[in-house]
């Protein structure tokens, strides 16, 4: 078997630097079977909603209000992710 093709998704707010996973990708020691492996990485941008105002935005972090109602009970719904999407095996 050889593995062909790593597919993972990352978030913004992951707290995993996308340049320190590809040099450590690139550089790890890698089996037969991992040798010409592909890493994708599909970056995912955050999300929130606001729980007060139901307003929705982006290019948020933990501590940013919401733009509309500058209540900071917000609710982030995408840019946490860190998980493997796919692999493409022979």
């Amino acid at each position: 078997k050889i593995v062909h093709e790593i597919e993972m998704d990352v978030g913004e707010l992951s707290g995993v630097e996308y340049d320190a996973l590809i040099f450590a990708f690139e550089n790890a020691p890698k089996s037969e079977i991992l040798k010409n492996v592909k890493l994708i990485i599909n970056k995912i941008p955050v999300k929130a909603v606001c729980n007060s105002c139901k307003h929705e935005f982006e290019e948020c972090d933990y501590y940013t209000p919401c733009p509309k109602c500058n209540s900071f009970d917000i609710n982030i719904e995408q840019g946490k992710e860190f998980k493997i999407k796919s692999i493409k095996i022979d």
